[in-house]
């Protein structure tokens, strides 16, 4: 498949009306012209997944509302061609934007963002968690699939709330986090592994939540990597939309401290 502007413009792509349907672009996406391309993964029903391809060269945003994209690769510099589009040559805040598709309804509140492979998302780029429809949990949804790792080096911000894992029995990798973080959201692990890989990488005062694990194999952890965070409350739940049996683990390393700011009685049937 192939998609270009010669002005400013949105190429939607999607799966309309296919369960568990999964779309596979061969060709290159990119600008035929200086107009700016914003690419938005639209899903419009459940479990509708789209692959990137490597080599896209379109400049803009890319937005996933509801859907799966599926990256393997980013660029290493400012330009470079990756499945997300050029690198920005500066940060852009909302480069990347997980979001709910209002047309769904509470069916799936968050965007996805998948790592198909071992790879590291460029400082430059910013994702923003949108809170359409502000349903509980609204926002956007980092994966790594099972023994792949995922580098989020830029700064993750918006109103809606940041899942890492959830949703899949394929998303038993880590996500890291690098950078200083300011979503208004909660937190939400789900399967595999979050790190922190710097103090406040977790936003001052945001709910953690842990499930267990969708995977079935790898549980699911929180590891703070010797940084310091400071969350608001603690708290687990046997799974996020199906009963599960893993606990989930709480674990420090380091000489990093926890800090939580606890307004009213939660439960965590964790490990710490």
């Amino acid at each position: 498949q192939q998609g270009g502007v010669n002005s400013t413009g949105t190429l939607t792509v999607g799966v309309l009306g296919a369960v568990n349907a999964t779309l596979l672009p061969t060709g290159v996406i990119k600008n035929s012209g200086s107009g700016v391309l914003n690419l938005t993964v639209a899903q419009t029903a459940d479990a509708a997944n789209v692959a990137a391809g490597t080599a896209n060269t379109y400049t803009g945003s890319t937005t996933v509302k509801s859907g799966v994209l599926q990256i393997s690769a980013d660029g290493a510099s400012p330009g470079a061609a990756s499945c997300l589009g050029a690198v920005p040559n500066n940060f852009v805040a909302n480069n990347i934007i997980l979001d709910h598709n209002s047309n769904l309804g509470t069916a799936t509140t968050r965007g996805y963002l998948r790592a198909g492979a071992n790879l590291t998302l460029h400082a430059n780029r910013g994702i923003y968690l949108g809170n359409t429809g502000g349903y509980t949990g609204a926002g956007g949804c980092i994966q790594a699939k099972n023994s792949t790792t995922i580098q989020v080096n830029g700064v993750i911000s918006g109103p809606g709330a940041f899942w890492a894992g959830p949703g899949a029995s394929v998303a038993g990798g880590l996500v890291n986090l690098n950078a200083v973080n300011t979503y208004s959201g909660g937190t939400y692990v789900g399967s595999g592994a979050l790190q922190t890989m710097v103090n406040g990488a977790i936003p001052t005062g945001s709910p953690l939540t842990m499930g267990a694990s969708h995977t079935g194999v790898n549980g699911t952890y929180f590891n703070m990597m010797g940084t310091s965070q400071t969350i608001g409350s603690l708290a687990s739940t046997t799974g996020f939309g199906a009963t599960l049996t893993d606990i989930p683990q709480l674990q420090f390393s380091g000489n990093g401290t926890l800090t939580i700011i606890q307004t009213a009685n939660t439960t965590f049937n964790g490990v710490i």
